[in-house]
């Protein structure tokens, strides 16, 4: 039986993440698109979308069959509203959009979204619930925690780590060998050649604190 996947939050991150899961179905993923979670009912009005707003995510019960995904691009929020449906014993899919390319190696977590044209070059680890935006280029030996959100247009270089929480802009390109510190942040554009500090904000080129 397919797997019925609910993506939480039906705003414009999920909206774009159903389009990513309808590819996938459509590219011969065995899924079925059940709905959102969100207490905002009429979010969708106007879309043309045809998949419901289920309930709040507050008050969701899992089925048996469900697989999530969890459409919010705030690091934080991500991780507090994916720990709801945990806590539940929801369980979550691993979205990998038919155009990506992963050579030998990589790992994906639980959760791991991977979006159209990215390439995931070898060898590396994603933790959970880490989004990796379209036609982003992540190079060999990268080890990316749990529920980063890294933009599109993005190149990580070869031997990056990236802590947990982190988000990286549109853009942003970050140099062979940094380390970024849990809930960093880089700005879009950005060019990132040393060590950004846990809960830095960081912005230019080169990428200095703001």
């Amino acid at each position: 039986m397919p797997k019925d996947i609910v993506i939480i939050s039906a705003g414009k991150f999920g909206r774009e993440i159903s389009s990513f899961v309808a590819q996938s179905i459509a590219a011969g993923r065995d899924w079925r698109l059940k709905g959102f979670l969100d207490s905002r009912s009429s979010l969708l009005d106007g879309f043309g979308r045809q998949i419901p707003i289920l309930a709040s995510v507050e008050a969701y019960e899992p089925e048996e069959n469900d697989l999530f995904l969890c459409a919010i691009g705030t690091p934080a929020d991500r991780r507090r509203y994916s720990e709801i449906i945990q806590r539940k014993g929801g369980r979550f899919a691993t979205l990998t959009h038919p155009t990506a390319v992963l050579g030998d190696g990589v790992t994906l977590g639980e959760g791991v979204m991977i979006a159209p044209f990215v390439v995931l070059t070898s060898d590396m680890v994603l933790g959970d619930s880490v989004y990796v935006g379209p036609h982003t280029c992540c190079s060999h030996d990268n080890r990316i925690a749990d529920w980063c959100q890294i933009s599109g247009h993005c190149g990580i270089g070869g031997g990056v780590t990236l802590g947990e929480e982190v988000f990286v802009g549109s853009g942003a390109v970050i140099a062979p060998g940094v380390h970024i510190g849990k809930n960093a942040f880089v700005g879009t554009g950005s060019i990132v050649l040393r060590r950004v500090h846990d809960g830095a904000k960081v912005f230019g080129n080169p990428a200095i604190p703001i």
